[in-house]
């Protein structure tokens, strides 16, 4: 796990430095406290103006990179030596907003230097039980539809997000979130 603090220290370190950069948080297991050594480290990015050189080259600063992959989510998913996986999602100012609406809490504010980002969390807690348990019936019931059209495979994967989900659900109702 000393790898992962060595890299989240020099990501800090360079949102700090970049004046193209507004706003910047991190999230995950990391600043829930439950990161392991085999945790990834994840981070959102927001920018006046996209970085000149690209997104590669600016995880690049952090650490030498194997690999980096745009993921089906837009993020763009480094691969660090040992095998440590990141994940930076870049994105704009304008996006500072639709952080209110993101189940993902806590997370730790890095840079906000005009205080959007700080005004954009909730206020108050949000409903993960609500969150989960809704996110794993639109998981359900999409497997129940692509299985009855025959798509077997995309049955498989919305299963795999239900159950997903529902593991989240029971670790909710165990108030444990350990692995």
């Amino acid at each position: 796990m000393r790898e992962q603090l060595r890299l989240i220290d020099r990501v800090r370190s360079a949102c700090r430095a970049d004046t193209d950069l507004d706003a910047a948080l991190m999230y995950g297991s990391f600043v829930q406290g439950s990161a392991d050594s085999h945790s990834d480290i994840e981070f959102w990015l927001f920018f006046t103006a996209p970085p000149s050189q690209g997104p590669r080259a600016w995880i690049e600063r952090i650490a030498p990179v194997r690999y980096v992959v745009l993921n089906e989510f837009g993020s763009h998913v480094a691969f660090f030596p040992g095998l440590i996986r990141g994940e930076f999602h870049f994105a704009g100012v304008a996006d500072i907003a639709s952080v209110r609406d993101w189940p993902a809490s806590p997370v730790e504010i890095i840079v906000d230097r005009h205080g959007l980002l700080g005004a954009a969390r909730p206020a108050g807690e949000i409903d993960m039980t609500a969150d989960v348990c809704g996110r794993f019936a639109n998981w359900l019931l999409l497997a129940h539809h692509v299985g009855r059209r025959g798509e077997l495979l995309r049955q498989r994967d919305a299963l795999a997000h239900a159950q997903r989900h529902l593991l989240w659900m029971a670790r909710l109702a165990e108030g444990r979130t350990g692995h």
